[in-house]
C-alpha cells in the first residue's frame, strides 16, 4: 500500500509542504537540546500565533486558576509537548483553510476536525490514560481527505458526490478511485513531514482499530469514536450515531450510558470555545441535551401526534433525498459541461489551459520535467470535404479514443481545437516523450475506419517540447509555442511526421539524438 501510494504522490499531484513555522517547530522538538525558550522565540515570531496560545491558556480548557499574561509564562505552564502540539494545531488549519466555490467545505473539515480532538481528549481523560498527543493525532486523523481534495480535485468532488447518501462508503469509494484512501495518505504525508510514529501510525486505522498493531490499538480505537462523536453535531441520523457511540464505549472503554451523555455534552462546550480562538465558525453547534430540549419544546409547540411527525418526517425527507439526487446529477452535468470537450469527452481548451498553468508550476517548484504534445490530424479537410462533416466527427472520436488508450493515468489529454489536440506528461523527458509520440503516431496510421459505408485512414504530426529543470523556470506560454513550432516543423516535413523544438534557443532542434521520427 505504501508504494502505490508513494507513487500517487510523486505522480505530479501537487502535495502541499507543511508551513515553514511547523517544520522550524518539530526540528526544535527533536533536538536533544530543546526548551520552551527555544519554542517561544520561533513562536514570537508570529504575533497572532501567540495572541492565540495566551487565549488558549486562559481558556476554561485548561482551567488554570490564575491568569496567563505572558507567552514565556503560558509555554511553561502548558509544558513542552503541549505547546508543540498546540502550536502545529494552529498552524495547520491556518495555513490549509481556503474559500473554495466547490464542494467542499473547509470550515466544516476543520469544525469536524477540532470536535474530535476534543473529544478523543476527553475520552483518553474518562479511561484514565490521558495522551498529550491524542488532540494533535484527533485533529489530523482526517487530514488525508483534506490532502487528497488539495491533489485532486475534480476526482475527489466524485468522491464527494457518490458518498453524498452513503457516508459508510466513503474509505470504499477512495479506494476504487485511487487505490487507497485518505487513512493511507494522511499516515505516509504526516511521516513525510516529520510527525512522530504515535501521531502518524494509528492515524492509519482509525476506521479500523481492529486491525491496528497492539501497541497502537486502543489509540485507534479513540481515535474511530471521535470520528464518530464528531459526526454527532453535523450529520442526519444523530440517534443512530448516539447507540454506535454508547455500544463501542460499553464494548471497549466499560464507559456506562449515562457517562456517555456527559462526555458528549462537555465536548460541545468545549469546543465551541476553542473554534472561537481558532477562529472557525462554530455553525450553530450546541450541547446535544439543549438541541434534545429544544426539540421537544418545538413538538410540544406544534402539539402534532407521533404518527404525524413521522408521516410528515418521511415525506420531507424523501422530497430533499429527491431534490438533492437532481441536483448532484445537475451538478455533475455542469461541470462535465464546463471542463470537457462535448464531441470526444476529452478535457476542453479552457481546462487544458489551467491544467497545464499548473502542471507548469509544479514542475518548476520541483524541478521536475514536463513535455508537452500538440497533435494534429493531416488532411482533415479533406475528410470533412469528401465525407461530410459527420464522418469527420466519427473520425475524431475513433481517434481520439484510439490516443487515450495509449496514455497513462496520469497524461492529461485535451481537444485543443478543430482536429487539434494536447497531450502533458508530467516526468517526462523529451526522449521518452519522443518514443511515446512515435508509438501514437504509427497507432493512427494503422487504423482503418469503417464510417457509413466509407472506409478510410488518416495520419497524425505531432510536435513536441519539454521544459529543462537543470536550466531553470519553464513559462506555460514558451512551451506551447516551442511545442507549436514543432508541430509546424512536422507538417513542413511531409506530415505523419513527430519533431521536437527545446526551449534552450543554445541547444538547435538537429543536434538532439532523438529530434524527429517518420
Amino acid at each position: 500500500m505504501q508504494d502505490i501510494v508513494l507513487t500517487f504522490l510523486r505522480s505530479g499531484a501537487e502535495l502541499p509542504s507543511p508551513p515553514a513555522i511547523a517544520v522550524r517547530i518539530l526540528e526544535e522538538t527533536k533536538k536533544d537540546d530543546c526548551s520552551l525558550d527555544g519554542l517561544a522565540r520561533i513562536i514570537e515570531a508570529d504575533p497572532a500565533l501567540a495572541l492565540k496560545i495566551l487565549r488558549l491558556s486562559n481558556s476554561s480548557y485548561y482551567g488554570l486558576v490564575a491568569k496567563v499574561k505572558s507567552l514565556p509564562r503560558a509555554l511553561s505552564v502548558l509544558g513542552l509537548n503541549a505547546v508543540k502540539n498546540i502550536v502545529l494545531s494552529f498552524v495547520l488549519i491556518d495555513n490549509f483553510r481556503n474559500s473554495d466555490e466547490n464542494a467542499f467545505n473547509y470550515d466544516l473539515f476543520w469544525r469536524r476536525s477540532v470536535t474530535a480532538a476534543v473529544s478523543a481528549d476527553l475520552v483518553s481523560e474518562v479511561i484514565g490514560k490521558p495522551n498529550e498527543d491524542i488532540f494533535l493525532t484527533a485533529l489530523l486523523q482526517n487530514i488525508g481527505v483534506l490532502l487528497l481534495y488539495i491533489c485532486r480535485q475534480e476526482d475527489y468532488l466524485g468522491v464527494l458526490e457518490d458518498t453524498r447518501f452513503n457516508p459508510s462508503s466513503w474509505e470504499a469509494v477512495e479506494a476504487e478511485r485511487f487505490g487507497f484512501n485518505h487513512q493511507d495518505v494522511g499516515t505516509q504525508v504526516l511521516k513525510d513531514w516529520g510527525l512522530p510514529e504515535n501521531i502518524y501510525r494509528p492515524i492509519g486505522f482509525h476506521h479500523s482499530p481492529q486491525e491496528a498493531p497492539s501497541d497502537f490499538r486502543e489509540i485507534s480505537r479513540i481515535l474511530r469514536i471521535a470520528d464518530n462523536l464528531s459526526l454527532l453535531y453535523t450529520e442526519e441520523h444523530s440517534a443512530v450515531i448516539i447507540e454506535t457511540l454508547k455500544r463501542d464505549f460499553d464494548e471497549h472503554f466499560d464507559i456506562p450510558p449515562e457517562q456517555v451523555d456527559d462526555l458528549i455534552d462537555t465536548t460541545a462546550r468545549r469546543t465551541v470555545e476553542l473554534l472561537s480562538i481558532f477562529d472557525i465558525p462554530p455553525g450553530g453547534m450546541k450541547p446535544f441535551s439543549q438541541i434534545l430540549q429544544d426539540a421537544n419544546t418545538e413538538l410540544g409547540r406544534l402539539n402534532l401526534t407521533y404518527e404525524q411527525l413521522v408521516l410528515q418526517y418521511k415525506s420531507a425527507k424523501e422530497s430533499a433525498e429527491n431534490l438533492a439526487r437532481e441536483l448532484q446529477k445537475a451538478n455533475q452535468k455542469l461541470r462535465q459541461l464546463a471542463t470537457t470537450d462535448g464531441l470526444t469527452g476529452l478535457y476542453n481548451h479552457r481546462t487544458f489551459q489551467d491544467l497545464l498553468e499548473k502542471r507548469v508550476g509544479e514542475a518548476n517548484r520541483h524541478k521536475r520535467h514536463l513535455t508537452l504534445a500538440l497533435l494534429d490530424l493531416d488532411n482533415f479537410k479533406q475528410v470533412n470535404d469528401g465525407y461530410g462533416h459527420s464522418v469527420g466527427d466519427a473520425v475524431l472520436k475513433a481517434v481520439s479514443a484510439k490516443i487515450a488508450g495509449m496514455l497513462r493515468r496520469e497524461d492529461i489529454f485535451a481537444r485543443y481545437g478543430g482536429e487539434e489536440f494536447a497531450v502533458i506528461l508530467p516526468e517526462t523527458e523529451i526522449k521518452g516523450a519522443m518514443q511515446l509520440a512515435d508509438r501514437l503516431r504509427k497507432a493512427v496510421a494503422q487504423m482503418v475506419l469503417n464510417i457509413k459505408g466509407a472506409s478510410l485512414s488518416v495520419t497524425v504530426s505531432i510536435g513536441l517540447s519539454s521544459n529543462l529543470p537543470h536550466l531553470g523556470k519553464c513559462d506555460k506560454a514558451d512551451l506551447i509555442d516551442a511545442s507549436d513550432k514543432a508541430l509546424y516543423m512536422a507538417k513542413s516535413a511531409g506530415r505523419n511526421a513527430v519533431r521536437i523544438a527545446l526551449l534552450n534557443p543554445t541547444i538547435s532542434d538537429e543536434s538532439h539524438p532523438a529530434c524527429s521520427a517518420r
